[in-house]
């Protein structure tokens, strides 16, 4: 998933990882979220949404 020049990647074992996109990628972030991933994210009103095997995550700016 990719928006606003950055990648968002996922793992099924909850792994994930924000990149800057460019000529050279650079990790802007990482979390483990400890289980599984196996939706896909959605964004809505700027916050970004992602579900785990037993939890729904929210992340947005304040």
């Amino acid at each position: 998933m990719g928006v606003a020049g950055k990648v968002l990647l996922l793992s099924q074992t909850g792994k994930a990882t924000l990149l800057k996109a460019g000529a050279k990628w650079e990790t802007l972030a990482s979390a483990d979220f400890d289980e599984p991933i196996f939706a896909t994210p959605a964004i809505a009103d700027d916050r970004l949404y992602l579900r785990t095997r037993s939890a729904l995550h929210c992340f947005g700016v304040r």
